[in-house]
């Protein structure tokens, strides 16, 4: 639908604010096409602006770039669901950094209604939304300042389900930008589902890197390979799973981003290599092993499909990662602030018992950047990857 049904001045007025920014289409325009559980659709593309996925207790969104969803009210939808007829897959996500074949989602109460404002800019070209029903009609539009510019083909479903990917085409025409209002409405004693949505378009060039990293690698074997982090990490240290009890870092240190822990939905309590420390902000002193499992501190981790966390830098800086993982080949990414993949390396290819890294970056250009690492696993076997422990090591002054 276009702005049909109005009065001719007020559509000529909705007209005229509107073409000093933004071009609608009409219905024919749009496509709702059919998913099912066989297709696979990809995020990481070059023309994905933005995007961003929902589920039960957590949203995930890209991770770089200008944030295009300003608001919505997809997480406060009453129902959850875990078989979408489409396989969403992604990389460098905000919660997730890796993740594969996801079918998750959320989905109203019956008849009840979400929304999704999006922000436009010249850039925009497509908006696409993942949506379905169930035992219900599922009606899709897309909306600005308060009036219906476009609708999809309704969605009507029986206790099968029916899923579409629905895309509203949209294009800019001057320099303003616009904020879209997606609305996804359920009819029937059923409900509507939402997944996801993706913003594509033409990005701007990512401004070239400045911080470059070196990497070496050393075998952890046992837990008796013990680490003081107070002594070792002089200018900041992590540890992402003390006893069970949460994570733990250094008193005062600036460097490692501790509420930046990505991913890691699962914990793991033999780790080969032990942790102590002095000068720890929740438990100040570690140690021994508060379970008694050793006697050289601690060595517990997380763990999971992929694991990811910040920590900024500057020249002469060294990031150790004490990294491992069970049954799986993982690897580590290493992004700078602007989305640029400055390192990207297999760690060990997989084998049916856990293969575990102390991972040294030194970092030989830059000058206080933050840097993204992620940790990341393919596996044939239900493995995983994980993240016990992270330590930075200052730069030491060439006067010193």
């Amino acid at each position: 639908m276009s702005l049909a049904g109005l009065s001719r001045a007020r559509a000529a007025r909705i007209r005229s604010k509107s073409s000093r920014a933004l071009r609608t289409y009409f219905s024919a325009a749009i496509s709702s096409s059919g998913c099912s559980r066989t297709q696979r659709y990809r995020f990481t593309t070059l023309d994905n602006l933005y995007w961003e996925h929902w589920e039960n207790g957590r949203q995930d969104k890209k991770l770089f770039g200008e944030v295009l969803v300003p608001e919505s009210n997809i997480m406060s939808q009453p129902g959850n669901f875990g078989d979408y007829k489409g396989k969403l897959s992604w990389m460098y996500g905000s919660s997730n950094p890796v993740y594969s074949n996801n079918t998750n989602g959320k989905h109203t109460e019956p008849n009840g209604s979400a929304y999704i404002k999006v922000k436009v800019t010249a850039a925009v070209k497509e908006i696409r939304v993942y949506t379905g029903a169930w035992s219900a009609t599922n009606v899709t539009s897309l909306w600005y300042n308060g009036v219906k510019i476009a609708q999809a083909a309704d969605i009507t479903a029986g206790n099968d389900g029916t899923a579409r990917e629905v895309v509203f085409p949209v294009q800019l025409t001057g320099t303003e930008e616009v904020v879209l209002e997606v609305r996804i409405n359920a009819s029937g004693s059923g409900n509507a589902s939402t997944v996801a949505i993706r913003v594509l378009g033409t990005a701007a060039p990512v401004p070239a890197a400045t911080t470059s990293v070196t990497k070496t690698q050393t075998e952890m074997t046992n837990w008796e390979n013990e680490f003081n982090l107070t002594e070792l990490g002089t200018k900041d240290w992590f540890i992402t799973n003390n006893d069970g009890k949460g994570a733990d870092e250094k008193n005062g240190g600036t460097a490692i981003d501790s509420s930046s822990v990505m991913g890691g939905g699962s914990q793991l309590w033999d780790y080969k290599a032990s942790f102590s420390w002095t000068n720890g902000t929740t438990n100040e002193v570690c140690n021994v092993s508060d379970s008694g499992k050793n006697t050289h501190g601690e060595n517990d981790g997380i763990c999971g499909g992929s694991v990811g966390i910040k920590v900024t830098v500057s020249k002469g800086d060294i990031v150790h990662l004490f990294v491992g993982g069970w049954k799986s080949t993982y690897y580590i990414k290493v992004l700078d602030s602007k989305g640029n993949l400055i390192s990207d390396e297999t760690i060990a290819e997989q084998t049916d018992d856990t293969l575990a890294y102390d991972v040294a970056y030194t970092v030989t250009e830059g000058a206080g950047e933050e840097l993204t690492f992620i940790i990341h696993r393919t596996s044939t076997a239900g493995g995983n990857c994980s993240l016990a422990a992270v330590y930075v090591t200052e730069a030491v002054s060439e006067q010193e």
